[in-house]
Protein backbone atom coordinates (compact mmCIF):
# COMPACT_ATOMS: atom_id res chain seq x y z
CA UNK A 1 0.00 0.00 0.00
CA UNK A 2 1.42 3.21 -0.99
CA UNK A 3 2.61 6.03 1.59
CA UNK A 4 -0.47 8.58 0.44
CA UNK A 5 -3.45 6.02 0.78
CA UNK A 6 -1.64 5.13 4.52
CA UNK A 7 -1.85 8.39 5.30
CA UNK A 8 -5.16 8.79 4.12
CA UNK A 9 -6.75 5.44 6.01
CA UNK A 10 -4.65 6.94 8.86
CA UNK A 11 -6.54 10.07 8.91
CA UNK A 12 -9.59 8.92 8.12
CA UNK A 13 -10.04 6.10 10.92
CA UNK A 14 -8.03 8.65 13.39
CA UNK A 15 -10.84 11.33 12.50
CA UNK A 16 -14.10 8.91 12.74
CA UNK A 17 -12.58 7.81 16.08
CA UNK A 18 -12.29 11.42 17.15
CA UNK A 19 -16.13 11.80 15.43
CA UNK A 20 -18.18 8.58 17.41
CA UNK A 21 -15.77 8.30 20.30
CA UNK A 22 -14.58 11.44 21.77
CA UNK A 23 -17.24 13.40 20.33
CA UNK A 24 -20.02 11.51 21.22
CA UNK A 25 -18.69 11.58 24.36
CA UNK A 26 -18.19 15.13 25.49
CA UNK A 27 -21.27 15.38 23.89
CA UNK A 28 -23.27 13.25 26.85
CA UNK A 29 -20.81 15.07 29.12
CA UNK A 30 -21.50 18.92 28.23
CA UNK A 31 -24.99 18.38 26.20
CA UNK A 32 -26.82 20.04 29.54
CA UNK A 33 -24.91 22.79 30.37
CA UNK A 34 -23.93 23.65 26.97
CA UNK A 35 -26.78 25.51 23.82
CA UNK A 36 -28.58 23.55 21.42
CA UNK A 37 -25.66 24.56 18.50
CA UNK A 38 -22.95 24.13 20.80
CA UNK A 39 -24.17 20.79 21.86
CA UNK A 40 -24.88 19.62 18.37
CA UNK A 41 -21.55 20.53 16.97
CA UNK A 42 -19.28 18.84 19.23
CA UNK A 43 -18.60 15.48 17.51
CA UNK A 44 -17.42 17.40 14.71
CA UNK A 45 -15.23 20.23 16.75
CA UNK A 46 -14.23 16.71 17.78
CA UNK A 47 -13.97 15.94 14.43
CA UNK A 48 -11.80 18.94 13.58
CA UNK A 49 -9.80 17.70 16.71
CA UNK A 50 -8.81 14.50 14.80
CA UNK A 51 -8.13 16.05 11.48
CA UNK A 52 -5.32 18.22 13.49
CA UNK A 53 -4.17 16.05 15.22
CA UNK A 54 -3.51 13.00 12.43
CA UNK A 55 -2.46 14.75 9.71
CA UNK A 56 -1.05 17.94 11.14
CA UNK A 57 0.63 16.74 14.60
CA UNK A 58 1.90 13.26 13.37
CA UNK A 59 1.65 13.03 10.11
CA UNK A 60 3.59 16.20 9.75
CA UNK A 61 1.26 17.03 6.57
CA UNK A 62 -0.36 20.63 5.72
CA UNK A 63 -4.45 20.03 5.91
CA UNK A 64 -4.91 21.97 3.12
CA UNK A 65 -3.67 18.86 1.11
CA UNK A 66 -6.78 17.26 2.50
CA UNK A 67 -8.82 19.96 0.35
CA UNK A 68 -6.78 19.72 -2.57
CA UNK A 69 -6.11 17.17 -5.45
CA UNK A 70 -4.02 18.37 -8.28
CA UNK A 71 -4.20 22.13 -8.48
CA UNK A 72 -4.31 24.95 -5.73
CA UNK A 73 -7.13 25.83 -3.99
CA UNK A 74 -9.40 28.45 -5.37
CA UNK A 75 -10.87 31.37 -3.54
CA UNK A 76 -12.97 32.67 -6.23
CA UNK A 77 -14.07 29.24 -7.23
CA UNK A 78 -15.25 28.71 -3.72
CA UNK A 79 -17.27 31.73 -3.42
CA UNK A 80 -19.13 31.87 -6.56
CA UNK A 81 -20.13 28.30 -5.61
CA UNK A 82 -21.55 29.05 -2.36
CA UNK A 83 -22.95 32.71 -3.28
CA UNK A 84 -24.67 31.37 -6.09
CA UNK A 85 -26.58 28.55 -4.22
CA UNK A 86 -27.31 30.62 -0.99
CA UNK A 87 -29.09 33.11 -3.80
CA UNK A 88 -31.17 30.25 -4.54
CA UNK A 89 -32.21 29.47 -1.31
CA UNK A 90 -33.05 32.78 -0.60
CA UNK A 91 -35.50 33.22 -3.20
CA UNK A 92 -37.27 29.90 -2.94
CA UNK A 93 -37.29 31.07 0.71
CA UNK A 94 -38.73 34.43 -0.39
CA UNK A 95 -41.28 32.92 -2.57
CA UNK A 96 -42.57 30.44 -0.12
CA UNK A 97 -43.09 33.16 2.30
CA UNK A 98 -45.11 35.34 -0.14
CA UNK A 99 -46.93 32.03 -0.76
CA UNK A 100 -47.62 30.79 2.64
CA UNK A 101 -47.02 33.87 4.62
CA UNK A 102 -48.39 32.27 8.34
CA UNK A 103 -45.59 29.56 8.11
CA UNK A 104 -42.94 32.10 7.91
CA UNK A 105 -41.82 33.68 11.68
CA UNK A 106 -39.42 36.40 12.49
CA UNK A 107 -37.07 34.56 15.28
CA UNK A 108 -37.27 36.72 18.02
CA UNK A 109 -34.01 37.10 20.40
CA UNK A 110 -31.66 39.82 21.87
CA UNK A 111 -29.40 41.78 19.94
CA UNK A 112 -25.99 41.05 21.76
CA UNK A 113 -27.36 37.40 21.86
CA UNK A 114 -27.78 37.40 18.35
CA UNK A 115 -24.29 39.02 17.56
CA UNK A 116 -22.61 36.32 19.62
CA UNK A 117 -24.46 33.49 18.22
CA UNK A 118 -23.42 34.88 14.24
CA UNK A 119 -20.44 35.30 15.27
CA UNK A 120 -19.85 31.98 16.61
CA UNK A 121 -22.12 30.17 13.66
CA UNK A 122 -19.47 31.81 11.29
CA UNK A 123 -16.79 29.76 12.80
CA UNK A 124 -18.16 26.71 14.07
CA UNK A 125 -20.24 25.53 10.87
CA UNK A 126 -18.04 26.03 8.66
CA UNK A 127 -15.41 23.68 10.34
CA UNK A 128 -18.65 21.46 10.94
CA UNK A 129 -19.17 21.39 7.37
CA UNK A 130 -15.57 21.36 6.28
CA UNK A 131 -15.20 17.90 8.70
CA UNK A 132 -17.98 15.90 6.84
CA UNK A 133 -16.46 17.11 3.56
CA UNK A 134 -13.33 15.83 4.45
CA UNK A 135 -14.20 12.69 5.96
CA UNK A 136 -17.03 11.17 4.35
CA UNK A 137 -16.66 12.92 0.65
CA UNK A 138 -13.04 14.25 0.06
CA UNK A 139 -11.21 11.58 2.25
CA UNK A 140 -13.50 7.85 0.15
CA UNK A 141 -13.02 10.12 -2.83
CA UNK A 142 -8.90 9.98 -3.32
CA UNK A 143 -8.85 6.80 -1.81
CA UNK A 144 -10.75 5.63 -5.18
CA UNK A 145 -8.77 7.66 -7.12
CA UNK A 146 -7.46 4.31 -9.24
CA UNK A 147 -11.08 3.67 -10.34
CA UNK A 148 -11.24 5.10 -13.85
CA UNK A 149 -15.26 5.33 -13.68
CA UNK A 150 -15.80 9.05 -12.03
CA UNK A 151 -19.47 8.06 -11.67
CA UNK A 152 -19.11 5.17 -9.62
CA UNK A 153 -16.86 6.87 -7.60
CA UNK A 154 -19.67 9.39 -7.02
CA UNK A 155 -21.94 6.82 -6.84
CA UNK A 156 -20.09 5.48 -3.78
CA UNK A 157 -19.70 8.69 -1.81
CA UNK A 158 -23.57 9.56 -2.49
CA UNK A 159 -23.73 6.15 -0.55
CA UNK A 160 -21.83 7.31 2.26
CA UNK A 161 -23.14 10.43 2.63
CA UNK A 162 -27.01 9.29 2.43
CA UNK A 163 -26.12 6.55 4.77
CA UNK A 164 -25.15 8.97 7.59
CA UNK A 165 -27.60 11.48 7.09
CA UNK A 166 -30.35 8.56 7.96
CA UNK A 167 -30.29 9.09 11.86
CA UNK A 168 -30.94 13.15 10.89
CA UNK A 169 -34.14 14.17 12.25
CA UNK A 170 -35.22 15.20 9.22
CA UNK A 171 -35.84 11.67 7.67
CA UNK A 172 -37.94 11.00 11.06
CA UNK A 173 -40.24 13.75 10.34
CA UNK A 174 -40.32 14.07 6.95
CA UNK A 175 -43.23 14.22 5.00
CA UNK A 176 -42.22 11.83 2.31
CA UNK A 177 -39.28 9.92 3.58
CA UNK A 178 -37.99 9.21 -0.49
CA UNK A 179 -37.98 13.01 -1.22
CA UNK A 180 -35.93 13.57 1.91
CA UNK A 181 -33.41 10.34 0.82
CA UNK A 182 -33.15 11.52 -2.81
CA UNK A 183 -31.99 15.11 -1.60
CA UNK A 184 -29.46 13.42 0.53
CA UNK A 185 -28.52 11.25 -2.69
CA UNK A 186 -28.44 14.64 -4.94
CA UNK A 187 -26.35 16.76 -2.19
CA UNK A 188 -23.76 13.57 -2.03
CA UNK A 189 -23.61 13.04 -5.86
CA UNK A 190 -23.68 16.34 -7.99
CA UNK A 191 -20.88 18.07 -5.60
CA UNK A 192 -18.97 14.56 -6.17
CA UNK A 193 -19.53 14.12 -9.81
CA UNK A 194 -18.34 17.64 -10.51
CA UNK A 195 -14.92 17.54 -7.91
CA UNK A 196 -13.97 13.92 -10.01
CA UNK A 197 -14.78 16.18 -13.18
CA UNK A 198 -12.61 18.77 -12.14
CA UNK A 199 -10.09 17.15 -9.48
CA UNK A 200 -11.52 20.14 -7.17
CA UNK A 201 -13.01 20.16 -3.92
CA UNK A 202 -14.20 23.61 -3.88
CA UNK A 203 -17.14 23.24 -5.06
CA UNK A 204 -18.78 20.62 -2.40
CA UNK A 205 -16.80 22.24 0.37
CA UNK A 206 -18.53 26.17 -0.28
CA UNK A 207 -21.91 23.89 -1.01
CA UNK A 208 -21.91 22.34 2.54
CA UNK A 209 -20.75 25.68 4.22
CA UNK A 210 -23.86 28.19 2.43
CA UNK A 211 -26.42 25.12 2.71
CA UNK A 212 -25.80 25.10 6.55
CA UNK A 213 -24.96 28.78 6.88
CA UNK A 214 -28.35 29.96 5.85
CA UNK A 215 -30.05 26.77 7.80
CA UNK A 216 -28.01 28.36 10.88
CA UNK A 217 -28.60 32.01 10.50
CA UNK A 218 -31.44 33.00 7.88
CA UNK A 219 -34.51 30.29 8.10
CA UNK A 220 -34.55 27.19 9.73
CA UNK A 221 -37.30 25.11 10.57
CA UNK A 222 -38.69 22.99 13.01
CA UNK A 223 -37.49 19.38 13.66
CA UNK A 224 -34.03 20.57 12.03
CA UNK A 225 -30.85 18.53 13.03
CA UNK A 226 -29.13 22.00 13.58
CA UNK A 227 -30.74 23.98 16.00
CA UNK A 228 -29.60 27.50 16.34
CA UNK A 229 -31.03 31.49 16.58
CA UNK A 230 -31.94 32.71 13.08
CA UNK A 231 -33.99 35.75 11.47
CA UNK A 232 -37.09 33.69 10.57
CA UNK A 233 -38.40 30.31 11.47
CA UNK A 234 -40.38 28.45 8.84
CA UNK A 235 -43.21 25.91 10.19
CA UNK A 236 -43.74 24.49 6.75
CA UNK A 237 -43.34 20.59 6.67
CA UNK A 238 -39.96 19.26 5.95
CA UNK A 239 -38.87 16.11 3.98
CA UNK A 240 -41.06 17.38 1.19
CA UNK A 241 -40.95 17.25 -2.67
CA UNK A 242 -40.62 20.75 -3.34
CA UNK A 243 -37.35 20.53 -0.99
CA UNK A 244 -36.17 18.15 -3.43
CA UNK A 245 -36.60 20.65 -6.40
CA UNK A 246 -35.24 23.39 -4.06
CA UNK A 247 -32.03 21.65 -4.19
CA UNK A 248 -31.75 20.04 -7.66
CA UNK A 249 -31.96 24.12 -9.03
CA UNK A 250 -30.13 25.31 -6.24
CA UNK A 251 -27.14 22.69 -6.84
CA UNK A 252 -27.77 23.00 -10.70
CA UNK A 253 -27.19 26.61 -11.02
CA UNK A 254 -24.27 26.96 -8.73
CA UNK A 255 -23.03 24.27 -10.84
CA UNK A 256 -23.54 26.25 -14.33
CA UNK A 257 -22.16 29.64 -12.82
CA UNK A 258 -19.14 27.89 -11.68
CA UNK A 259 -18.51 26.01 -14.86
CA UNK A 260 -18.86 29.07 -16.80
CA UNK A 261 -17.01 31.17 -14.55
CA UNK A 262 -14.29 28.60 -15.59
CA UNK A 263 -14.33 28.86 -18.76
CA UNK A 264 -14.06 32.54 -18.88
CA UNK A 265 -11.10 32.31 -17.11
Amino acid sequence: MEQKTRHLLFTLLTALLFLFGVGLYATSLLHPYVPAYLSANIPFLALALGLILSHSVLLKEPLIDLVTETKAWSRPLALSSGLSYLAVLALFSALGAIRHPHDYHVFHTPLWKRIGFIAMALVITPIQTTGEEIVFRIIPLKLMKKIQSKTIRALATTLIITLVHLANREVAYSRTHLAVLLSYALFGFIPSYIAVRSDRYEFPLAIHAANNLFVVLICNYEHSSLPSLPLFFSTRPVGTWMDFIQLAVALGVAALIVSTSRRND
